[in-house]
């Protein structure tokens, strides 16, 4: 296979898109997918008990590389787990119901997959827009300027926020297999449960960036993202243990910091709730622990 005279190797990708209720945009995601000026890849479809007309948008959109599950809502990370165990190929791209890619996503991908093949995620840079159409880009201090392995993940989270996203990934299924990664997404956690998995592979695993937004990450306002009430119990519960399995110190000292971050905005968000006893509660077990 060529593209643009530039041979590249016979890779197959499997992409997994958990979906549900995503009417307005499942069209365009599945177009910037079918559209990838790479073309070896298959399109598994997780269909999560979507209650609107997701499914048949989906059915009416021909293409013998799209497959459909459709599965009672069990939620994303369920939904997501169900696609990579179902995937034909060692390579899972991943792709939310709203996203959209970039038309040399997968070809980005599988150049560096050609000759390095030893990291669990591969992935690339992103770009953010809001309801209002303003673009904003992923930040990538203590990143790779051009794209490498990533030197010091907790430490690029930590001044950049999500280093990727879920749509922004590739996985290598051997080598999650191989350090007891599988299934990826935690059930249990409700709010965070990319970043579970991405932290969670970080601690074992080698990781590889492109720092290029080859991801369009839009705002919309039936997200999931979008809660009136913010659920303290549903956010960050995780890094109570994750903040003891980091052995390395410098990688502690960074976790523990972005974890203390992410816990102040948590706090303001309770306060503009006028949740007063939780921000209360909250402000209480961050002082007691720093």
């Amino acid at each position: 296979m060529s593209i643009n005279n530039i041979e590249t190797p016979s890779l197959n990708f499997s992409v997994v898109i958990p979906l549900y209720n995503k009417e307005k945009y499942i069209e365009r995601t599945l177009k910037s997918v079918l559209e990838q000026s790479y073309t070896n890849f298959e399109v598994i479809i997780i269909n999560d008990g979507s209650t609107d007309n997701s499914l048949n948008v989906v059915k009416n959109i021909k293409d013998k590389r799209l497959r459909v599950i459709s599965q009672p809502n069990s939620g994303v990370s369920n939904a997501r787990n169900k696609g990579i165990e179902l995937a034909s190929y060692n390579w899972v791209a991943l792709l939310d119901g709203d996203d959209k890619w970039e038309p040399n996503f997968l070809y980005e991908i599988a150049l560096v997959i050609t000759n390095i093949q030893d990291c669990a995620i591969y992935a690339s840079g992103y770009k953010k827009i809001n309801l209002k159409g303003d673009v904003s880009y992923s930040k990538s201090k203590y990143l790779p300027k051009d794209k490498g392995y990533v030197g010091n993940y907790f430490k690029a989270l930590y001044y950049n926020g999500p280093v990727y996203t879920s749509s922004s990934v590739c996985l290598n299924k051997d080598v999650l297999k191989n350090s007891n990664q599988t299934p990826l997404f935690p059930s249990n956690v409700k709010r965070g449960e990319d970043l579970d998995a991405w932290t969670r592979v970080a601690l074992q695993n080698q990781l590889y960036y492109i720092n290029k937004p080859l991801v369009i990450i839009a705002a919309v306002l039936e997200s999931s993202t979008y809660k009136h009430k913010y659920d303290y119990k549903d956010s960050f519960e995780y890094f109570k243990w994750l903040s003891y399995e980091c052995k390395n110190k410098n990688e502690r000292k960074y976790l523990k910091l972005y974890v203390y971050k992410k816990k102040i905005k948590i706090i303001k968000k309770l306060l503009v709730q006028r949740q007063y006893k939780i921000a209360l509660k909250v402000l209480v077990e961050l002082l007691i622990k720093t």
